[in-house]
């Protein structure tokens, strides 16, 4: 504070008249504001945290909502460091800055004093500062050696800065709301564009709907802007930018939806419970996946997953009872909250239809699955333990998912396991993980929706094509057992995971040489490679030494 001009009380011409008097200085309309808050200032009891309020004010964004810039920042802050909290207490005189704008260009770091008046005309017609001038517009003030208090001061009054706080706090509230909703909507629509395109390329490749139907809807939603092009855009554009996009992804799973009969039964109640852990095939089960015509029951995934929370839940108490009599069948009420209609489309709300999943499962999985028809749900579930045995989760912590939160998701679980783990995203275990996801599950922090669209990424990135139906070229592809057995699903290119490089390796006139070849391309990936480049491979290294 000493740097401000330490002067003694001027006389003469100079002899100071009322405190918000402004000299000779010729007062503006657009200074309403400021001069009507210096005039009405009586003192904040406490005093008053300005530098809080600049902290408030450097947020993103909230010093562009009153009109300012960096550089008018830092003159504040250049006059802040002559205040104090006592300064803004009730008193005769107001908080006050009296240095010469010789000075404040020096520590603001402006180039001019000229600069410093207009950045000053700028605060005021913001409404943050007044002045309380001499008749000569000379600022001089003095401070109290007792208490420091300000005792008199004609210079830049700081009391309309302490009017303005309470809407300095409410606008970087309302700034940090919309960044906050500016944030999710870019997240929002880049998810939707991404999920969006996959669901209608995999639709295009696998003809689940007219290609003139898809193709333009596909133009649109690859016309929405990335992530990175919306670092900019306002708000409001945001908003209208997340409607249309939630209207192409409705669009898009209308037009992927499998046809459904307009009739529907309720769900049919089992007769006895069963242990989730070991479940035993169900007699004319029901298809689990979407694009077939059937009718949603307790053995659907689909259905499995419109009862599941995921959370701690315990088994059931008692099993419910078979019904004297099924109830008639009744009209489908249309997309209704939480009816099959409306869940239908995907076994986990918000994740990629099942047919999607099918259709990006891990060949370590689907080669136990049936070829030709969709699998039940039982199926499926014995399919994700049989797969559970490779990736090596325990019995026990496979037993703990099913009961503790449901085997429908404890098979899901295993698709996200067998995904991460073929593209070599799993450094420690496969069991490991597995027990992470059931522990973020049970604490409510598992996105499995977005799990689920991971593996579909992954798959689009890896290219591996599944045909549904054998061909007559069908081939023998070796399991995790010492005999060889058919493929359940015809597989174009297979992966060479530990179980088939086992079996293949049983068999082959050079283990070693192919097993080097194999260790060598799985460094190389982090993933499991196909059989094919795999035996591509060995060649080249064998013919390496005859060139």
């Amino acid at each position: 504070m000493s740097d401000q001009d330490a002067t003694g009380r001027p006389g003469g011409g100079n002899t100071p008249r009322h405190p918000y008097m402004t000299g000779c200085r010729i007062h503006k309309p657009e200074f309403d504001r400021a001069r009507d808050a210096a005039e009405a200032w009586t003192g904040h009891e406490g005093g008053l945290d300005h530098w809080a309020l600049l902290d408030l004010l450097r947020a993103d964004g909230v010093a562009a909502r009153f009109g300012l810039t960096p550089r008018h920042i830092d003159y504040l802050r250049a006059c802040f460091k002559k205040l104090c909290r006592e300064d803004f207490e009730p008193g005769d005189c107001p908080p006050t800055v009296w240095m010469t704008k010789e000075k404040l260009a020096t520590k603001a770091h402006v180039t001019s004093p000229r600069l410093v008046s207009a950045i000053e005309k700028d605060l005021a017609a913001a409404g943050f500062i007044y002045w309380s001038d001499t008749a000569s517009r000379r600022r001089s003030g003095e401070r109290s050696k007792h208490d420091g208090r300000i005792r008199w001061a004609y210079g830049v009054d700081f009391s309309p800065f302490a009017t303005m706080a309470q809407e300095i706090e409410n606008t970087a509230r309302l700034v940090e709301e919309e960044q906050t909703e500016r944030k999710g909507l870019i997240h929002e629509i880049a998810t939707i564009r991404c999920h969006t395109r996959i669901l209608l390329q995999a639709a295009l490749r696998c003809e689940r709907a007219p290609a003139e139907a898809i193709r333009p809807l596909l133009d649109q939603v690859l016309a929405l802007p990335a992530a990175k092009g919306m670092q900019s855009a306002d708000v409001h554009a945001l908003r209208g930018l997340a409607e249309d996009a939630r209207l192409f992804q409705e669009h898009a799973l209308t037009l992927t939806e499998p046809p459904q009969t307009a009739l529907e039964e309720p769900p049919a109640k089992e007769t006895q419970g069963s242990d989730p852990a070991s479940p035993e095939g169900e007699n004319g089960a029901e298809n689990c996946t979407p694009g077939y015509d059937f009718r949603p029951g307790s053995n659907s995934i689909t259905h499995q997953f419109q009862e599941i929370t995921l959370g701690a839940a315990g088994p059931p108490t008692e099993p419910p009872q078979e019904p004297q009599q099924p109830p008639a069948a009744h009209l489908r009420p249309e997309r209704e909250a939480g009816s099959p209609s409306s869940l239908g489309r995907a076994p986990v709300s918000g994740g990629p239809p099942a047919w999607l999943i099918l259709d990006s499962l891990s060949p370590r999985l689907s080669r136990f699955l049936p070829a030709g028809r969709p699998p039940t749900a039982d199926e499926f579930f014995q399919a994700a333990n049989g797969t559970r045995s490779e990736l090596g989760i325990s019995p026990e912590a496979w037993r703990e998912a099913c009961t503790a939160l449901s085997p429908a998701w404890a098979s899901m679980a295993v698709v996200v396991v067998t995904s991460r783990d073929d593209a070599g995203e799993i450094h420690t275990s496969a069991g490991g993980f597995f027990r992470t996801l059931t522990d973020r599950a049970r604490l409510g922090t598992l996105n499995l929706a977005g799990s689920l669209w991971g593996v579909i990424e992954r798959h689009e990135k890896l290219h591996v094509a599944r045909v549904t139906g054998p061909t007559d070229g069908e081939h023998s592809v070796p399991g995790p057992d010492s005999h060889p057995r058919i493929a359940p699903s015809r597989i174009d290119r297979q992966r060479a995971d530990q179980p088939t490089m086992t079996a293949i390796l049983r068999t082959a006139e050079d283990p070693k040489g192919l097993a080097l070849a194999w260790r060598d391309l799985v460094a190389r990936y982090r993933c499991w490679p196909f059989v094919d480049e795999v035996e591509r491979h060995y060649a080249q290294i064998r013919k390496g030494p005859q060139t």
